[in-house]
């Protein structure tokens, strides 16, 4: 009896053994089939952010040819390659042209011009005004979920999904969505500031501060640019210097938005979403990604634009010898405006080589054109037109003419870029007589100093332009300053708001807390305990939010110190090259103190008897009466009134040299108070 009651014992056990090692082999089962499934879930979560990543890449290339005419005549010299399609990063090249033309004709529009901002608002009509336009094409283009599908089904095809039978991952179309991220933050084009014509105003807010060690300023994306209150210019934040990146599905889903409601302009980033089994519609996975243009960066430009020059005779001369030959007047006016013209063709243009040009390169026909040479990008000049000229374009600006028609003349028409013509230039000269040989080569040693003098104020008058726009620049970057440091402080109120808010939930979740443990109640103990760790979790961010806004403070404050220094170092250099301007007045004015005296020298008549030119016209010279002033001295130069004029221009040469002999360090500018005939 005892054996039957051990061995029923013994079978209980091994049953019981039996039965736990099945429920054991069971669990084991499903935990490696749950651990296996999630796993690859989130490898396909990953192989989603990758395919993400592929999209943002593609889409930057994707592109929408440009249509013939209007576009093609102004762009074409835009694109890269002879296909002439838009990406997003030529389309901000076409922005920054855009904005170039706008800025010339807003100048032209104050100085009288009627048709030169008509020409401008045709041109944004054609970038981003219009239902036609080349924004609108590229932004449908990049809305269309088919052009996604492809870069994103190829990324996912190459992982494999063997750990998930019966997964057939699938690009979801109707996911498919597109956002308009980093609003105020950079295109890939920037602006040189010598590009802005005199007269034209570019808003603070347009440009990015300086950004890397280039020290480029780039037009700002999804930020307004309005131009004289007709028309308002977007770009698309490219985010030079930055790779495609993941970007948050909540930021994203912030800024679907178009930043725009009076044209189009593209989007720069998109929301990719696939479904791993079909037969399991919640197992869906979504990634949103921005693109990035790395180092590719363009300066604002026309490079197709160009100035057209008319000749009048057969004479070979040189641009600047038939300005001059208009009048000082004409120079001053004219060269200025054709430099800020160039650098709109060619941006890293330098002062010396332009003048350069316009000082050795002679013109040997009636017409000729500078522009870009197509091979390397410098400006020249060339017999022919350009590949970029459109036959029947005239200038939109207002003609200024100096000089007279008799003698010589200048006719100088500013034109804002449509159609790629920036201006024209009508030089007249009356043919000369025959002289003699001396007389011709003195006259022209005289004009070739001339020249010489000419071509050095307008170096120091672009210098001085150069300052001022550094100190405009340092200005507007103070400014921009100070609105950033109000900015962070309002943020930092909020912060300390926010904290303060978050103390007192704190204290009202304390307090009830206090009355469930008085009242033994489980559930609002429960939830006065929540109620504290959130409170608790308000007051951490609204203190991370507070360090986070002092940390803005101080950098807008040191910001701010950065921009009054450069202000001030902008204007010491416009003071220097005043300073530069004012000696190259006096070398001007004793040259020509010396031109007087070489008139004024005995010529030899035929009767042996000597006589000068003035007493040949029956006229008596009267010695110049000179008073020369040098700051922070009490000497005075005065020739005597019984003196020649030669030897009143070799003492007032003598007396320089001696004050500058013996003048302190650093040698005083010499200032001439009075020239006048006695």
């Amino acid at each position: 009896m005892k054996r039957s009651r051990c061995n029923r014992s013994n079978q209980g056990s091994i049953f019981l053994v039996l039965c736990v090692t099945g429920v054991l082999c069971v669990l084991a089962i499903a935990a490696l089939f749950a651990v296996t499934y999630l796993t690859g879930a989130r490898k396909f979560q990953d192989v989603t952010d990758s395919a993400a990543l592929s999209v943002a890449k593609r889409q930057i290339q994707l592109a929408v040819p440009l249509n013939a005419g209007l576009e093609k005549d102004n762009f074409s010299t835009l694109m890269r390659g002879s296909n002439e399609t838009v990406d997003l990063l030529t389309y901000n090249r076409i922005v920054g042209q855009l904005l170039l033309v706008s800025l010339n004709a807003q100048a032209e529009r104050n100085d009288g011009s009627i048709s030169a901002l008509s020409h401008a608002n045709q041109l944004w009509y054609a970038v981003e005004g219009s239902k036609q336009s080349i924004g609108r094409r590229l932004s449908d283009r990049l809305a269309n979920a088919s052009y996604a599908s492809s870069p994103f089904q190829e990324m996912v095809n190459l992982s494999n999904f063997n750990m998930l039978p019966g997964s057939n991952p699938d690009f979801r179309k109707s996911q498919y969505k597109v956002s308009y991220m980093h609003a105020g933050d950079c295109t890939n084009v920037f602006v040189n500031e010598a590009q802005i014509p005199s007269g034209a105003e570019l808003s603070p807010d347009a440009l990015s501060r300086p950004k890397g060690a280039d020290g480029h300023r780039y037009i700002r994306g999804y930020t307004g640019i309005n131009v004289g209150n007709a028309f308002s210019i977007q770009g698309t934040p490219i985010m030079p210097g930055c790779a495609p990146h993941l970007v948050s599905q909540r930021a994203f889903n912030a800024h679907t938005t178009a930043p725009t409601t009076t044209g189009f302009v593209p989007p720069n980033s998109f929301q990719s979403s696939a479904l791993l089994d079909p037969s399991k519609p919640s197992l869906a996975f979504t990634s949103c990604a921005m693109v990035g243009s790395l180092q590719r960066s363009y300066p604002a430009s026309i490079p197709g634009g160009f100035i057209e020059i008319n000749k009048t005779g057969n004479e070979p001369a040189t641009v600047l010898e038939l300005i001059n030959r208009a009048g000082l007047n004409a120079t001053e006016s004219i060269v200025p405006q054709l430099l800020q013209r160039a650098r709109e063709i060619q941006p890293d243009l330098a002062d010396d080589s332009f003048i350069d040009l316009l000082s050795q390169e002679k013109i040997k026909t009636s017409k000729a054109y500078l522009t870009s040479n197509e091979a390397n990008g410098q400006i020249e000049l060339q017999s022919q037109p350009p590949a970029s000229y459109v036959a029947g374009t005239s200038p939109d600006g207002t003609d200024k003419k100096f000089g007279s028609d008799l003698i010589a003349s200048a006719d100088f028409t500013p034109s804002s870029g449509f159609n790629n013509l920036l201006g024209v230039l009508t030089v007249h000269s009356a043919p000369a007589g025959k002289e003699q040989g001396t007389e011709d080569k003195q006259k022209a040693q005289k004009e070739g100093e001339r020249l010489k003098a000419i071509a050095e104020e307008l170096k120091a008058k672009a210098e001085s332009q150069k300052a001022q726009s550094e100190e405009k620049r340092a200005t507007s970057e103070a400014q921009q300053s100070r609105v950033e440091a109000a900015k962070a402080q309002m943020e930092l109120n909020a912060a300390k708001a926010s904290e303060r808010e978050g103390k007192a939930q704190l204290l009202k979740a304390n307090a009830a807390l206090a009355k469930a443990e008085a009242d033994h109640n489980k559930k609002a103990e429960l939830a006065a305990e929540l109620q504290k760790r959130l409170a608790q979790a308000a007051i951490a961010r609204a203190e991370k939010e507070g360090q986070l806004a002092e940390t803005i403070k101080d950098k807008a404050a040191a910001e701010n110190r950065l921009s009054q220094a450069d202000q001030k170092r902008a204007l010491a250099d416009l003071r220097l090259a005043e300073a530069e301007k004012q000696m190259a007045n006096l070398e001007s004015h004793l040259a020509q103190a010396s031109a007087a005296q070489a008139n004024a020298a005995p010529t030899s008549q035929p009767n042996g008897k000597t006589q000068s030119n003035d007493t040949a016209h029956t006229q008596v010279a009267k010695p110049i009466h000179l008073t020369v002033n040098v700051p922070g001295s009490n000497q005075q130069s005065e020739p005597s009134q019984t003196n020649s004029l030669g030897n009143t221009v070799a003492n007032q040469e003598d007396r320089t040299r001696t004050i500058e002999d013996s003048a302190p360090s650093p040698t005083p500018t010499l200032v001439v108070q009075n020239y006048k005939w006695n």
